[in-house]
């Protein structure tokens, strides 16, 4: 089973992967069968969020019996471990990124660094030129998982950190920005 952002605002990463997953179905179909069966992809939309997601693999666990899931979004992932979990059944995502997934429990795999691992390399990098970081973030799972380990990598390494955080789909972020700039941060990171 597939679970992954088909419509919304993040159908872009979501139909890149349906679409890598089609490529690697049919060359597997191509060339091997499992059993004398053929693989067999069910994709159902989690709209990268988490009550999606858990809709989704329920059915896909419960009604159409599948033994493993191929999750996208981070929010996604998260919902999902303990159903799959709990079912036993193996949760792989090759995108999701935050660190929590590293821990979801014993069938939940990823082959994506984790986002603690771009945070430590950002703090690195910004610290060279700057001390004060100011950042400003998505309420998402993806983009606080990197919030959360770019506040910890900076500061670890001396430098102090302001951060604001906006809801998904906002317009106006002019209030988050100037409370940022307002601590007189000499870096800036869009999140």
């Amino acid at each position: 089973g597939f679970i992954g952002p088909l419509t919304g605002n993040a159908a872009v990463i979501g139909l890149v992967e349906k679409n890598v997953v089609d490529i690697a179905v049919d060359e597997i179909n191509s060339n091997w069968e499992i059993k004398g069966r053929k693989l067999e992809m069910i994709y159902e939309d989690g709209k990268c969020e988490g009550k999606y997601a858990a809709s989704a693999a329920q059915k896909l666990i419960n009604i159409d019996n599948v033994k493993i899931l191929f999750v996208v979004c981070s929010s996604e992932n998260l919902a999902v471990a303990p159903i799959a979990e709990n079912n036993k059944v193996i949760q792989f995502t090759a995108y999701a990124g935050n660190p929590k997934i590293s821990y979801a429990g014993d069938f939940v795999f990823r082959n994506v660094n984790s986002d603690r691992d771009t945070a430590k390399i950002a703090a690195e990098t910004i610290i060279k030129e700057h001390n004060k970081l100011g950042i400003l973030t998505e309420q998402s799972d993806y983009s606080k998982g990197i919030q959360q380990g770019l506040i910890e990598e900076f500061t670890k390494i001396g430098g102090d950190v302001f951060y604001e955080e906006y809801a998904l789909n906002s317009l106006d972020l002019r209030t988050q920005i100037t409370k940022i700039l307002n601590n007189k941060v000499d870096a800036f990171f869009i999140n």
